[in-house]
């Protein structure tokens, strides 16, 4: 978990370290802080890039709603 947000604080708009932290946190039962990983990197590229997360990164989410 330390490494992949290491890894995103090198490259915040890398989604593959935001994902591997959401696993992590879905894996350990955790699904507040999933989505609390999700939510903040997409309003982070949607402000910047005016994008999107990836498919499979939001179909690992989604069911938390």
């Amino acid at each position: 978990m330390a490494l992949a947000g290491a890894a995103a604080g090198v490259d915040a708009f890398g989604e593959v370290p935001h994902r591997i932290m959401a696993s992590a946190y879905l894996g350990r039962g955790d699904h507040a802080s999933a989505w609390r990983v999700y939510a903040r990197y997409q309003r982070l590229l949607k402000r910047e890039l005016g994008l999107e997360p990836s498919t499979e990164f939001r179909a690992l989410v989604e069911a938390l709603k």
